[in-house]
C-alpha cells in the first residue's frame, strides 16, 4: 500500500532546503560521494534523472521519534510538502538511506547539532495547490488542523488522499513485504472485491511491481515494443471478474504486460486471441470492426507469444470465451 507523507516546510531553513535539493535537484556525482556502490547502482536503476535527484531528509527528532516514522517509508510513497496553509508540491519516494555525511554536505546541522540524516530520494515532483482545509477534510482531521512535523499517514488516510488528488504513481511501487507474504495474497483477508476501485488499485500496484520491479522501461508481451512502464498495464489473461479467488492471487501467471496503445484493449475486448502461442484475429469481431481497427489487429497477428505452463489454461479460457461471445 502506498502511503502519504506530510512534510511541513514552513520555516525559512526548510524552504531554503526545498529550493536547494528538491527544486534544483542534487547532482548524482555529489550524492555518489557518500553512498555505497550498491546503493548508487540501485538509485541509478530506479531514477530517470537528467540534471539530478530531488533529495530530502529528516532529523532523528526528539527521542528518535522521526526514526520510527522514517522506517515506515517505502518506495512509491507520496510526500506532500506544505507551507503557508497549503500543500504546494508532491513527490514520489524512490529510495531511502541513512546517510549522515550526505546530509551534512547538503544541509549542515541544526541548532541542536543534528542533521537531516534519514534521507530519501524523490521522483515525479509535481506542483499542487491544496488548501489545508481541503486536505484536512479529505483525511478526516479537524478543519483548523495545521501540519506539524514529519508524519506518515496510516493506510486508510493515505488511501483517501491518494484517490482524492490522483497521486498514485504508475512508475514506482512499494516492494512486497516478505514478512507478509510479499504478494497479492496479502489481500486475501481484505475481500478482494470489496471497495472494488481502491482494492483493485492496490492489487494492481503489486502486480505491476511483479512484472516490472523497479525498471522504468518494459516490453509489451504482444507487439514486443519497449515502452516507459506508465504506458504498460498488468493485463489479466482471464478476465478478472471471471477469476476465482485463487486465480486472482495467481500473480505469477494470471497477468502479462500489455501496452495501452492497443494490445491491451484488443486482447481485453477479444479482437485478438492466442492459439497455440500464436496471436490470431477473432473472426467473431469482424462485423463490428473498421479499417483502422483491422490494421491494428493485423500488425500483431502471427506474433509468437511466450506462454509458460501456468498460463496455458488462462489463454485457453480467453480463447474459448471470446470465440463464443
Amino acid at each position: 500500500m502506498q502511503q502519504v507523507i506530510l512534510q511541513p516546510t514552513g520555516n525559512r531553513g526548510a524552504r531554503a532546503n526545498y529550493q536547494n535539493t528538491i527544486k534544483r535537484e542534487v547532482p548524482m556525482e555529489k550524492i555518489a560521494q557518500f553512498l555505497e556502490e550498491d546503493t548508487i547502482e540501485e538509485l541509478q536503476r530506479l531514477m530517470n534523472y537528467s540534471n539530478g535527484v530531488p533529495t530530502w531528509g529528516v532529523t532523528p527528532g526528539k527521542s528518535g521519534v522521526n526514526i520510527n516514522k522514517w522506517n515506515k517509508v517505502q518506495r512509491g510513497d507520496v510526500t506532500l510538502f506544505a507551507a503557508e496553509k497549503r500543500v504546494y508540491s508532491a513527490g514520489t519516494v524512490v529510495l531511502k538511506v541513512h546517510a549522515p555525511d550526505l546530509a551534512r554536505a547538503l544541509w549542515g546541522e541544526n541548532s541542536d547539532g543534528n542533521t537531516w540524516e534519514y534521507v530519501y530520494f524523490l521522483d515525479e515532483i509535481t506542483s499542487l495547490q491544496i488548501p489545508y482545509l481541503d486536505l484536512n477534510r479529505t483525511i478526516g482531521y479537524s478543519d483548523n488542523n495545521v501540519i506539524q512535523g514529519f508524519t506518515v499517514l496510516d493506510s486508510e488516510k493515505s488511501e483517501r488522499v491518494l484517490e482524492a488528488y490522483d497521486l498514485t504513481s504508475e512508475v514506482h511501487f512499494p516492494m512486497p513485504n516478505a514478512e507478509a507474504g510479499g504478494s497479492t495474497r496479502n489481500f486475501v483477508n481484505e475481500e478482494l472485491d470489496r471497495r472494488v476501485e481502491a482494492n483493485q488499485r492496490r492489487e494492481q500496484a503489486y502486480l505491476r511491481n511483479k512484472l516490472f520491479g523497479g525498471s522504468r522501461i518494459g516490453g509489451c508481451h504482444f507487439c514486443q515494443n519497449e515502452l516507459p512502464i506508465e504506458f504498460l498495464v498488468a493485463a489479466h489473461i482471464k478476465k478478472r471478474s471471471k477469476c476465482t479467488q485463487e486465480e486472482k492471487l495467481d500473480e505469477d501467471n494470471v497477468v502479462i504486460p500489455l501496452c495501452r496503445f492497443g494490445c491491451d484493449e484488443l486482447f481485453e475486448r477479444g479482437h485478438v486471441v492466442v492459439n497455440n502461442k500464436i496471436i490470431e484475429a477473432n473472426p467473431t469481431r469482424l462485423e463490428t470492426s473498421t479499417d483502422y481497427l483491422n490494421k491494428m489487429v493485423s500488425d500483431i497477428v502471427g506474433t509468437h507469444v511466450d506462454v509458460n505452463s501456468g498460463q496455458n489454461h488462462y489463454f485457453e479460457w480467453h480463447y474459448n470465451y471470446h470465440k463464443n461471445t
